[in-house]
């Protein structure tokens, strides 16, 4: 599956979802998200730009892996997932293959839909919400507008970026609570 998506850096929470319950969006509620990376020891498949994750939300585990290709403003990848019903046996398999958890985090996400994109918006540890934009890039542009903002405020960044870009490790960022 081809995934085309942006990201607004910073928003006003508030302000944001005001703006999508006016625009029509649906919610499809607020989830926290535990999400380990996996990797080589040496870093192969992220300094590669390949993203394999284990991603556990509402009590469903789904392993996905992400090729990121750069377009312009969007950020472009190729993605393919798939549940994992038994995490512990495939962790235990990964690691029999020679990975390692590089990193793990927890992100609260919160998400809608409207005018066939998807949106969301995205909370980790120490860093300000941010919006994820999902869908045509024709769609995601119109509502980018719509929401009031403009082009030349969005990034194609990765989380990973954007966790650096506060001076933040994703290595390892976790809620308090945890």
């Amino acid at each position: 599956m081809r995934e085309v998506e942006l990201k607004i850096l910073d928003i006003d929470v508030k302000n944001v979802k005001s703006k999508l319950k006016a625009l029509g969006a649906s919610c499809s509620g607020t989830h926290l998200m535990h999400i380990n990376i996996f990797d080589y020891p040496d870093g192969r498949l992220l300094r590669n730009g390949i993203l394999f994750r284990l991603r556990t939300s509402q009590g469903k585990t789904v392993l996905t892996l992400k090729k990121h290709h750069s377009s312009g403003k969007f950020k472009d990848s190729e993605e393919t997932e798939m549940e994992v019903p038994d995490v512990k046996s495939f962790v235990s398999i990964l690691g029999s293959l020679g990975y390692v958890c590089a990193e793990e985090q927890e992100k609260r996400r919160t998400t809608y839909h409207v005018n066939g994109v998807e949106v969301e918006i995205d909370e980790y540890p120490g860093v300000p919400p941010y919006l994820e934009i999902e869908g045509p890039k024709k769609n995601i542009e119109a509502l980018v507008k719509k929401l009031g903002f403009r082009m030349s405020q969005t990034t194609n960044y990765t989380y990973q970026q954007v966790i650096k870009s506060y001076g933040l490790d994703p290595k390892r960022l976790l809620f308090q609570n945890r």
